[in-house]
C-alpha cells in the first residue's frame, strides 16, 4: 500500500491489560518471542502469575508485571 509504514514499536512498551489470563498471556508470548518490551496488566481475578511467570524470568528488562489491586478492590466488594 503506497505511503503506508509499520508501526515503529520495537523499542516501546507495549501494555496490555488482562496480561495473566488466557489470551493476554498468549499474546505477550507472541510478542516478547518477537522481540517486544512489555507491562503487563492483570488483578488476577480470572488470570494466574503463572501463566506469564516464564516471560517475567526470561528477561525482566523486557517483561514487568503490575498487580492492578485498585481493579482487585472493586471485583471483590
Amino acid at each position: 500500500m503506497e505511503g503506508h509504514r509499520p508501526l515503529a514499536v520495537a523499542h516501546k512498551k507495549i501494555i496490555i491489560t488482562g496480561g495473566a489470563g488466557f489470551v493476554g498471556s498468549h499474546l505477550a508470548k507472541y510478542l516478547f518471542d518477537n522481540g517486544r518490551n512489555l507491562v503487563l496488566i492483570d488483578d488476577l481475578s480470572t488470570g494466574c502469575r503463572s501463566n506469564i511467570e516464564p516471560l517475567l524470568l526470561a528477561d525482566p528488562s523486557r517483561c514487568c508485571f503490575i498487580m492492578d489491586a485498585q481493579t482487585a478492590c472493586l471485583h471483590n466488594s
